[in-house]
């Protein structure tokens, strides 16, 4: 019975997934629409920029939560920072490489990316 209830609950999780792909893809319309154009938007504008002008302007106001948000969305966050750090020591570990000082001299490339984000 448990794996019947997995691949229906994986189904339904698909299946709003796709749904919500479907909802972000249509045109925007109204004050969404009206936002964007007023912000320079060119060409198409549907649901997700009017999600991610959304989250800009929260974040814009000083909402924390949205400015990690569109940190974690462009990839400069400490997360992905230490993934990339995993990924770097990884590849040199498979390399045969000593990975101390690389790792080391990776992690102050690293975090000065992530300083002069701020």
């Amino acid at each position: 019975m448990g794996g019947k209830a997995s691949g229906e609950a994986r189904r339904r999780k698909k299946s709003m997934k796709q749904k919500l792909q479907a909802i972000l893809e249509l045109p925007a319309q109204g004050e969404d629409y009206d936002a964007a154009a007023a912000m320079g938007v060119d060409g198409d504008i549907d649901n997700e920029i009017a999600m991610l002008i959304g989250l800009y302007l929260k974040a814009k106001a000083g909402d924390v939560a949205a400015v990690k948000e569109i940190r974690s969305i462009l990839g400069k966050d400490a997360a992905s920072a230490e993934l990339a750090l995993r990924q770097k020591e990884l590849a040199l570990k498979e390399a045969g490489k000593d990975t101390s000082t690389a790792v080391l001299e990776k992690l102050d490339e690293v975090l000065g990316g992530i300083k002069s984000g701020f």
